[in-house]
């Protein structure tokens, strides 16, 4: 199953390149790339489709961004984000899930659980930062992410991130350090 999952990934790429290649052709229907693709890689169509449907996905991600400023001390982190996603996106539970990698039920369950915290509509404020939920995949804190995000990318000091996020300073360290072991 390993050596699957690592061959899987080995060939997006070079499948990826030779669709952008035949896709400039546009006399070429999908069913014809399919076939080329088969025949070239030895791969079933519904393997092509779950490639090229895993990229759609992970465009869909990189392209989704977050304001700081939805954070605040009375919600989660994850609760802010479905929360903001939720209202302020109109994305659905399935949405979410997808996008965060996590069972739809349970972002249900963490919007109901927000929402019953901070009934109204999250605001958001010009926001300096947005980070992508991109750096959420992989990860199974979301705090420790968010704060090696903030701390690498963007160079920001324990307390600047304490501020933002709206937690203490000594819980940004702890994130930070939690992530880095």
């Amino acid at each position: 199953m390993r050596t699957r999952r690592i061959e899987e990934s080995q060939l997006i790429e070079p499948l990826l390149k030779k669709l952008h290649g035949i896709l400039e052709d546009n006399r070429v229907s999908l069913a014809q790339i399919i076939g080329m693709l088969r025949r070239d890689h030895q791969l079933s169509a519904s393997e092509i489709l779950n490639v090229l449907g895993e990229k759609r996905a992970v465009a869909e991600v990189s392209e989704t961004y977050v304001p700081i400023a939805v954070f605040s001390s009375r919600l989660s982190c994850l609760e802010a984000i479905v929360k903001y996603l939720k209202e302020n996106k109109a994305r659905t539970f399935h949405d979410i899930g997808k996008l965060l990698k996590r069972n739809e039920r349970s972002i249900w369950k963490t919007y109901q659980n927000a929402k019953s915290k901070v009934p109204e509509r999250l605001a958001t404020e010009e926001s300096e930062f947005s980070f992508p939920l991109q750096i959420l995949h992989g990860s199974k804190g979301i705090v420790e992410a968010m704060v090696t995000w903030l701390h690498d990318s963007k160079n920001l000091t324990y307390h600047q991130i304490a501020v933002l996020m709206k937690r203490d300073d000594r819980s940004v360290w702890t994130a930070y350090n939690r992530r880095r072991r």
